[in-house]
């Protein structure tokens, strides 16, 4: 095995790929598209055993997930796949590229919510509703995600209206998952009166996050692999040598759980996975439907890099329905 050693600025390289596999089968898929699913299916989220992608050079290379960003080795496996040598059967795993950048948008929209309202420098920690059981009890870590957001974005929100927020009925603790009652039914954690708020954070926030969507130097690349183009990577996989063992799986319109034949309360896939644990009960929820509606609707409006987003979204549509070619 080779070794490529390179500083990866800004995710440089990274296609946004990881690969699971087992004695039967390997998938390959992209962060926001069934990623945690396949981490707890595969792995029982021993996120160590997940391979990330990158290309580079017409070869890939993979490094672990938490080995860092900094050495790659050329990944024998993904290499094996693209002569047609590999004998397991091959899944690629993708969803729309609009929902999945809502669905990773909303992601990152209740996290920046959360720290905004968690303002320590207006507001004590100690009286935040958050200063008990929770993560953000962590003052070092709180102090990291609060020094991740840009000044010029703390300064978009006013004394005023981080007094307005704070003293909302908005069920912060709550708010990056749906919640259920005991009847199934969603409990509605956001108020309408609350909406117009979320609405004007929704602005704040996707005048900044949309810089992330691409590389500014290199727009063939993301600054964040969750808004990676990786249906093109698929593209460069795929080929006549291979393309008759591997199967291309929509999980937006199909059930997950059962091209895997596992037994859970809800497998279908869209947002975030749910799986059943050993007491019958999800590991996790969905993120909550309400904010990813706010931010279907910001889409709508004005935004710093509108126009390269939609192109390179345009591009990505391009990508999905050259991808589809293959399974004629």
């Amino acid at each position: 095995m080779n070794t490529w050693k390179k500083n990866l600025n800004s995710y440089d390289h990274n296609t946004g790929l990881r690969y699971y596999e087992n004695k039967d089968v390997i998938v390959i898929t992209a962060l926001k598209v069934a990623s945690r699913f396949c981490d707890n299916y595969f792995y029982d989220d021993q996120l160590d055993k997940v391979k990330n992608i990158s290309f580079k050079d017409g070869k890939f290379y993979s490094n672990d997930y938490t080995s860092g960003h900094n050495t790659y080795t050329e990944d024998g496996l993904l290499n094996n796949i693209l002569k047609g040598k590999e004998k397991r059967k091959i899944i690629f795993l993708y969803r729309d590229p609009i929902e999945r950048f809502i669905s990773t948008l909303n992601y990152f929209y209740t996290n920046f919510l959360c720290n905004i309202i968690l303002d320590y420098e207006r507001y004590p920690l100690s009286d935040s509703v958050f200063a008990e059981g929770s993560a953000y009890a962590d003052d070092e870590q709180l102090t990291k995600d609060r020094n991740d957001i840009p000044q010029k974005v703390k300064d978009c929100i006013t004394d005023k209206f981080f007094q307005e927020l704070h003293t909302s009925n908005i069920h912060w603790q709550s708010i990056r998952h749906e919640t259920r009652g005991k009847d199934g039914k969603i409990i509605q954690v956001i108020g309408t009166d609350d909406t117009i708020r979320l609405n004007q954070m929704a602005d704040i926030f996707l005048n900044y996050e949309s810089e992330k969507v691409f590389d500014v130097e290199n727009q063939s690349n993301s600054k964040d692999p969750h808004y990676s183009s990786y249906i093109k990577s698929y593209n460069e996989i795929i080929n006549d040598k291979n393309c008759k063992n591997i199967t291309i799986f929509n999980i937006d319109n199909n059930n997950l759980g059962e091209l895997f034949r596992v037994e859970s309360q809800e497998t279908h896939i869209n947002d975030t996975s749910i799986h059943a644990g050993s007491n019958g009960n999800p590991k996790w929820g969905r993120t909550n439907p309400h904010t990813k509606d706010i931010l279907r609707n910001a889409l709508q409006k004005s935004y710093r890099f509108k126009t390269q987003v939609e192109e390179k979204f345009n591009q990505e549509m391009r990508e999905l329905t050259q991808l589809k070619l293959w399974k004629i």
